[in-house]
């Protein structure tokens, strides 16, 4: 095998991933025993196995959020406050450009009523839709139009972290790992009330930062051990097992062989054939953020779904309608740049 041309870890392999995650993203909603749309499926027996491990999307974007702050710090002249108000701001406007349109379209769709119902109609209820449209709303344990952006706080939390927790890791590079299994312990005596998600994914950003810190994404992809394979292969078995006994844990695990069996895979394939997957990673933000509303939140779009009662006919179509959306959305977005910059 000759992979001396081959790129490293590039943009590619991270969509890919990205697009594998929000496959596994729509596949729990719609599996998940809670979902909001009352289907009846007979032989659903096996979600006991298959639904834990769709929980690995969340390990999956929280490890390539942690390598991607990490590798762009590396690039990084200025002071870290500069650094991670930049990548705070870009967050927020991403979060912004989906918030205030199904604000707006709330008041019409939302099955739990206008916003107004959702926040309240006094100063509280102002309060309420502050912190929901800065993606706090999971810290204050206050309303929300979309339970499913709790992952909002979570990441914007430890991107303040960051800047520690790479300090930390520069000097002490295991600590972080070993702050992150004594926290989940902990975390099953403890009650940390407002910050159970930043509590549970702190290891899988530390396990981000981590591999950054020794590049070991970038030897892997320029790995000629034929080993890797079969080892990673090995590595995603111990992972999906591990996932039904120690959630976090296995999820993170899992979501490492993932990575690692997908670096591999991108040495035998094209990683530019994998058009779809590459379009979903682009498009994952604003996938997470607007599907649940399509499948649980918004009357009409979720009446197709009822109407469809066939979880994994209507993982496609949430599939399908979210891409569309978000394309619509981006398009829209270039436009009024042009509009308003005139780029």
């Amino acid at each position: 095998m000759d992979i001396k041309n081959k790129q490293m870890f590039s943009k590619e392999y991270t969509f890919v991933i990205k697009g594998i995650a929000v496959i596994m993203l729509l596949l729990h909603h719609m599996f998940w025993k809670d979902v909001a749309v009352p289907i009846n499926i007979h032989d659903i027996s096996y979600s006991a196995i298959f639904v834990p491990a769709t929980k690995t999307c969340v390990a999956l974007f929280t490890i390539l959020s942690g390598y991607g702050l990490y590798e762009s710090s590396k690039k990084w002249t200025g002071n870290a406050f500069e650094f991670i108000f930049k990548h705070e701001k870009k967050l927020m406007i991403g979060f912004w450009w989906v918030y205030l349109p199904v604000f707006i379209a709330s008041f019409f769709l939302h099955r739990h009523g206008t916003p107004m119902d959702i926040y309240g109609h006094n100063i509280k209820g102002v309060v309420f839709f502050v912190l929901d449209g800065l993606g706090l709303k999971n810290m204050f344990n206050t309303p929300s139009l979309n339970q499913t952006w709790w992952y909002m706080e979570t990441i914007i939390m430890l991107y303040i972290m960051f800047p520690l927790l790479k300090k930390i890791i520069k000097r002490f590079f295991y600590l972080p790992l070993i702050i992150s299994f004594i926290v989940l312990a902990a975390y099953n005596f403890m009650d940390f009330i407002g910050y159970e998600r930043e509590i549970l994914y702190l290891l899988p950003f530390v396990a981000g930062m981590m591999l950054s810190e020794k590049d070991i994404l970038n030897k892997l992809a320029n790995s000629e051990k034929m080993g890797n394979v079969i080892g990673s292969v090995a590595f995603m078995l111990v992972g999906f097992v591990s996932c039904l006994f120690f959630k976090v844990i296995g999820n993170t695990f899992f979501a490492l062989a993932i990575i690692i069996l997908t670096i591999e895979t991108g040495k035998y394939i094209d990683l530019y054939r994998c058009r779809f997957l590459i379009t979903l990673g682009i498009h994952s933000m604003n996938i997470f953020l607007i599907h649940s509303f399509l499948y649980s939140y918004f009357r009409g779009f979720r009446d197709i779904f009822i109407m469809i009662g066939n979880r994994i006919a209507g993982t496609a179509v949430l599939l399908i309608l979210s891409v569309v959306m978000s394309i619509a959305l981006e398009k829209i977005k270039f436009k009024m740049a042009r509009l308003c910059w005139g780029t």
